[in-house]
């Protein structure tokens, strides 16, 4: 699903206009940042949680050239799906 398909479908279901979702999207994405830059986990009830997870630094091979990169350690956003919402795929 495209985000045009995405948009397409809000916009029927809720009766709104194209604008108006695109706008409640941007909201919603600057909220979970706003929550993510606190450290906080911001729930998205009905889907599941994203939070910040800590990576150590590692090591890694370049394939080509055998050299060995160091990858700082470092804070990736990590999205978990509702038990839930995971159970309806499982049929």
């Amino acid at each position: 699903m495209t985000k045009s398909d995405l948009l397409n479908a809000m916009s029927d279901k809720l009766g709104v206009t194209k604008k108006e979702v695109e706008k409640f999207l941007l909201s919603l994405n600057e909220t979970v940042e706003e929550g993510l830059h606190k450290n906080e986990k911001v729930i998205l009830p009905g889907l599941g949680t994203v939070q910040l997870k800590h990576r150590k630094e590692r090591k890694c091979k370049v394939p080509k050239s055998e050299q060995v990169l160091t990858v700082p350690a470092q804070d990736v956003p990590v999205f978990k799906v509702n038990k839930k919402f995971k159970e309806i795929f499982k049929k």
